[in-house]
């Protein structure tokens, strides 16, 4: 048998368990995540008071003039359409404060679903739509 590989009844029952235990995490995984809210969701009915709005140009670039002596957030939100499906985007992060000229850049590193100032308390899809009148 040069060159041929041989199993044995207990490797084939190691292999089973871990496909076993691989799926089941899989499909706790995919609970979990149909049971996490869309930013759609957050942001369904979200109006914001507006201090200033602007529209990127080509590059993606843009420009806000606020006062220096105002804590602001910035919510930014973009559409873009892959094959027939809508994707959309949306950034809720702190304005930088104290500066007379910062660059801002919106990233997937600062998305709302990374949250990275701490906006949203994540809660289930069950909470949020018990919540609503």
């Amino acid at each position: 048998m040069e060159g041929k590989l041989k199993i044995i009844p207990a490797e084939i029952n190691i292999v089973s368990e871990e496909i076993e235990f691989l799926q089941k995490q899989f499909t706790e995984a995919q609970t979990r995540l149909m049971a996490t809210p869309s930013t759609d969701i957050y942001f369904k009915d979200f109006s914001p008071i507006v201090f200033q709005k602007t529209t990127t140009d080509a590059d993606g670039k843009f420009l806000i003039l606020y006062p220096l002596d105002k804590k602001l957030t910035i919510f930014a939100k973009t559409e873009r359409l892959v094959g027939d499906k809508k994707e959309t985007y949306f950034w809720l992060v702190n304005a930088p404060a104290g500066v007379e000229k910062a660059q801002l850049f919106l990233s997937n590193n600062n998305l709302v679903t990374v949250d990275p100032d701490g906006f949203f308390k994540i809660k289930p899809k069950s909470e949020l739509q018990e919540s609503v009148p």
